[in-house]
């Protein structure tokens, strides 16, 4: 980019860690190792963990925590946030536990 900004921020196409437009974040992703879910369960747990990444990236922790708590505790859903990851049951594969 090759550029200084003092605020820190280039613009959403540019800013990854505060842009909240879906396509310049890196988006979480269903572990191979999950347990299965009917597809409208899986689809709803998506839109939430893309929710959550969104305010963790714009540093609303408390919310992203909230979503983090509601997905564990109704679906037993693990995120894994190092491999960009979501698991019913908490399986990630071999040398990834959590």
């Amino acid at each position: 980019l090759g550029e200084w900004s003092c605020g820190g921020s280039f613009g959403d196409s540019q800013d990854h860690w505060t842009s909240t437009t879906r396509d310049v974040l890196v988006e979480y992703t269903k572990s191979e190792m999950s347990r299965s879910l009917p597809s409208s369960d899986e689809g709803f747990i998506q839109d939430k963990v893309d929710e959550r990444m969104r305010a963790k990236r714009t540093r609303n922790y408390k919310l992203a925590d909230y979503i983090r708590d509601k997905l564990y505790d109704t679906y037993d859903v693990t995120i894994h946030d190092k491999l960009n990851l979501w698991s019913v049951g908490g399986e990630f594969g071999e040398g990834n536990e959590w």
